[in-house]
């Protein structure tokens, strides 16, 4: 199973045919505190059927070794997928076949399919979703339709590894987290690398 997480340390761990999830918080005092309770998710699916786990900041990506992409958690900006704003306490199925990655970040989202085509969807406030828009969508939006290779997301930004090799980021940049050279939000993927 591959395991990514963005926010406060989240630790997805498989336990027989459940997922559980133990959270680990960095003390004041610089050291690390584990605390004595641990989350259980009681998914409907065994985790010998589980490719991918990617974990936002309230919400969770499950990418099943079918291709499907299931989402769970809060989803007050569209991140699940489903389109609705309704949040989830269980998977829920949002594209039934043909995913190959999955990228969470704080409270969007970024499917890689198969043939090289990008979606996205969740919260747009500064053009993390790459469509040019800082429009939150709750429902997949296809940004390419062939051509991506890898997908990353951060907190409100994200990057993709074009098959050419090159890559390109888009979203949030006040800290330059773009690495375009400017603190200047992107609402499309902007060319970094070739």
């Amino acid at each position: 199973i591959a395991i990514t997480s963005p926010g406060n340390g989240s630790i997805v761990t498989p336990n027989n045919d459940n997922l559980s999830v133990n959270i680990t918080y960095q003390s004041n005092g610089g050291g690390y505190q584990t605390p004595t309770w641990a989350y259980r998710i009681d998914s409907p699916f065994s985790s010998s059927s589980i490719a991918k786990i990617s974990t936002g900041w309230e919400h969770t990506l499950i990418l099943k070794t079918d291709g499907s992409l299931y989402s769970f958690g809060k989803n007050n900006n569209g991140q699940l997928g489903d389109g609705t704003y309704t949040d989830r306490h269980s998977p829920i199925l949002i594209i039934a076949s043909g995913v190959e990655q999955i990228a969470a970040g704080e409270s969007h989202s970024l499917v890689l399919k198969t043939d090289g085509s990008l979606f996205s969807f969740g919260n747009n406030t500064y053009g993390q979703l790459g469509d040019g828009t800082t429009i939150d969508r709750h429902t997949p939006t296809q940004i390419f339709s062939s051509g991506v290779a890898q997908i990353a997301a951060g907190k409100s930004h994200s990057l993709i590894i074009k098959t050419d090799g090159s890559l390109h980021t888009f979203g949030s940049n006040n800290f330059g987290q773009l690495g375009d050279g400017t603190t200047t939000d992107r609402h499309t993927p902007t060319q970094i690398l070739t």
